[in-house]
C-alpha cells in the first residue's frame, strides 16, 4: 500500500538548511541546482532545487487555504528580506509556466519584498496528490481554520472517491477526527463565518451540528 505523502514532508523542507547561505548570495541568479537527499515517498535522489522566475509561477486556485494572515504575511517577508528563502516551494509543471502546490505564502511574501526568483523542486504529481499534498502543507504547519480543513477533506473524497478511513490515514488523522471535522459544514452559514472569524472554537461549534431548529 502506497504510503501517505505528508510522512516525508518534514525531510523535505528540513533538507534544505545547507543551501540557505548559497541560496542568499545567488538569489539574483536565473538557475541554481542543488541535490535533494530525500523525497516525499522517500526517494529523492533524482530532485533537485532551482532558481525559478516568479513571472513564471501561478497559484494553485483549489489549494485549501483561502485566508492568508496579513500580519504574519508582514512577519513572514521581513523574514525573507533578511534571510532569503530558506525553504523552497514545491510546484508542478503546466504547460510554460509552474503551478504551486505547497510554498504559496513564501511565493507571496517573495513578491511583497520585490525578489524576481524563488527556490524551487518541481515535482510530477497526479491530482490526487496534488490535492493531498497542498492539504498536508498547511495540515503540518497548522494554517487551515477548521473550515477550510473541512472543505479540503470532503473535496478529497468527492474528487477521487475516498472514504474518510482513506482520508484520515493518509492525513494521519484518526477517522472520528476526519468525520467530525467534516460534520462543520452541515452547520448554518452564520456560525460557519464565526468559526473562520474565530468567534468560536470547532469544539463548541460541534455541540451545534445536531441542533435543527435554526
Amino acid at each position: 500500500m502506497k504510503k501517505g505523502l505528508g510522512r516525508g514532508l518534514d525531510s523535505l523542507f528540513g533538507v534544505y538548511e545547507n543551501a540557505e547561505e548559497e541560496n542568499v548570495e545567488n538569489k539574483k541568479t536565473t538557475r541554481q541546482v542543488v541535490k535533494m537527499p530525500g523525497d516525499l515517498d522517500g526517494d529523492l535522489t533524482n530532485d533537485v532545487v532551482i532558481q525559478l522566475s516568479l513571472a513564471d509561477i501561478d497559484v494553485n486556485t483549489n489549494q485549501p487555504r483561502k485566508v492568508f494572515d496579513e500580519k504574519a504575511m508582514k512577519e513572514l517577508a521581513d523574514s525573507i528580506k533578511v534571510h532569503g528563502v530558506i525553504q523552497p516551494i514545491i510546484v508542478v509543471k503546466r504547460g510554460e509556466r509552474y503551478m504551486i502546490i505547497a510554498g504559496e505564502r513564501r511565493y507571496r511574501a517573495s513578491k511583497l519584498v520585490g525578489l524576481t526568483t524563488i527556490p524551487a523542486i518541481v515535482k510530477n504529481y497526479t491530482q490526487s496528490e496534488i490535492a493531498e499534498v497542498s492539504l498536508l502543507e498547511n495540515l503540518q504547519r497548522e494554517d487551515l481554520n477548521p473550515m477550510e480543513c473541512a472543505r479540503a477533506m470532503r473535496k478529497l473524497m468527492e474528487d477521487f472517491g475516498w472514504t474518510q478511513e482513506k482520508v484520515a490515514d493518509r492525513l494521519g488523522k484518526s477517522r472520528p477526527v476526519v468525520a467530525n471535522t467534516i460534520r462543520l459544514l452541515n452547520l448554518e452559514p452564520e456560525v460557519i463565518q464565526m468559526i473562520e472569524q474565530g468567534k468560536i472554537s470547532a469544539g463548541h461549534a460541534r455541540s451545534l451540528v445536531a441542533v435543527t431548529d435554526k
